[in-house]
């Protein structure tokens, strides 16, 4: 095994490479962008959906002709350039009031700052909470072996400046203490901004934290109404508009934004099955390989819900029956990895949300909680996961490893094994 100090040396390297490859691109167009303007516009009272925009074009195109009349340039431009990229719930733009209220450029630089002191704390959070339950060296080596893993993904983060690096410490910081107003608090604050993270109102479900989950619900209430304290019909209309543009559009049909790089369970049977969810890179594989209606196709996505909840009750059951079978780790680890292979949007970044599982599953591999064929699984999953990364494989075969949603695979397997491995004893 690496020596413990190599192992720290490493993890330091790492993470001073994350730091400065953020920080020193904070004056670049990244997702950050799309945030800051969404914040701008909030400010301003102006619809940060595009919702009447995006009803008008809707209105005016009838036809392929109708994309090249000159009126109907301006609109275009505008809905190309600008509006309708901002997907989150309205009161993250509202919370980005602060530093909205700078220069593009600053504003970038203190949310990329911020980004990275998450992920640190965040990163904290992981080691403390395992630290009672392995040796210290074991455990330093499982986190640079999950760093290693998961690195093209944390890069991937840095460099878009996105929102995951705060949601992972604000999730972390809910499950990491033992008062439930602040657990509540915490991870309420990271549904607002995102809905992915509700998956874990499962943990504190099992765990009995009857009290967790009242908070939680109480401070969505307060993270729901805050905005509305100084713009009470603006923050409604943007709720409502929220609700049409993105929450019913990733609910009705497979292919809002199906596109290659999204590694999604929905985005995958879209590509697979949709005629036209990503036009350009489908054509390359001569996709859709059978051509269904999206109806068809939200009825096996819910199909393999059913499967993965039953299988996820059933790790929950053994767990509650067979107190060993199951830590609260394994139970943790799960629902990171379930959070993104059923969010409506996974994008590479997404899958930084897997640090936690892959430290958890190193850490039962060098402590010989593995059989051999839970090893072999293990292997293969991290394959897939580090595989589709064009310095290794060359631009062609890394776009057509993410057109056949190879990282969905690897987050599959890692499931399985957390629900599976060492059942026979």
């Amino acid at each position: 095994m690496v020596p413990m100090y190599l192992s720290k040396i490493c993890i330091g390297f790492l993470f001073l490479f994350l730091a400065w490859n953020g920080i020193s691109r904070y004056t670049n167009s990244t997702d950050f962008q799309d945030y800051y303007s969404a914040s701008q516009m909030f400010m301003a009272g102006e619809d940060i959906y595009a919702y009447e925009d995006i009803a008008k074009a809707q209105g005016k195109i009838k036809s392929l002709e109708d994309i090249f009349k000159p009126e109907m340039a301006p609109l275009l431009d505008k809905l190309m350039n600008q509006t309708g990229s901002y997907i989150y719930p309205p009161t993250f733009a509202f919370l980005l009031i602060p530093i909205s209220i700078f220069a593009y450029p600053t504003a970038s630089l203190v949310f990329s700052i911020l980004n990275f002191i998450s992920l640190v704390f965040a990163f904290y959070l992981m080691i403390q909470y395992f630290k009672p339950f392995t040796n210290q060296n074991t455990l330093i080596v499982a986190c640079l072996l999950a760093l290693v893993l998961n690195f093209r993904f944390l890069e991937n983060h840095v460099n878009n400046n996105q929102v995951g690096f705060f949601l992972m410490l604000l999730v972390m910081l809910s499950l990491s203490t033992k008062r439930n107003y602040l657990s509540g608090f915490f991870l309420s604050l990271a549904i607002i901004i995102k809905l992915t993270p509700a998956i874990f109102l499962v943990y504190f479900f099992w765990k009995r934290r009857y009290s967790a989950l009242l908070y939680t619900f109480l401070f969505l209430g307060f993270w729901f109404l805050l905005p509305g304290v100084f713009y009470w019909d603006y923050n409604l209309k943007n709720w409502l508009n929220w609700n049409e543009m993105i929450l019913q559009s990733v609910m009705k049909t497979p292919v809002f934004r199906a596109w290659k790089n999204n590694q999604s369970m929905i985005a995958t049977l879209a590509k697979y099955f949709i005629e036209f969810a990503d036009p350009i890179n489908q054509a390359n594989y001569k996709m859709p390989w059978i051509k269904m209606n999206p109806e068809s196709v939200i009825r096996i996505f819910n199909g393999i819900f059913v499967v993965f909840g039953l299988l996820l009750l059933h790790l929950l059951y053994k767990a509650r029956i067979l107190g060993k079978y199951a830590s609260d780790a394994r139970v943790i680890s799960a629902l990171f990895v379930l959070s993104v292979i059923f969010s409506g949007i996974s994008w590479v970044h997404t899958f930084c949300f897997f640090l936690f599982p892959v430290i958890y599953l190193c850490i039962e591999y060098f402590e010989g909680g593995m059989s051999k064929w839970n090893k072999i699984i293990f292997w293969i999953a991290s394959l897939l996961l580090v595989l589709p990364n064009r310095n290794f494989v060359g631009e062609g075969f890394e776009s057509m490893l993410m057109m056949f949603s190879v990282l969905l695979y690897a987050g599959i397997l890692y499931f399985l094994l957390l629900v599976f491995y060492q059942e026979e004893n």
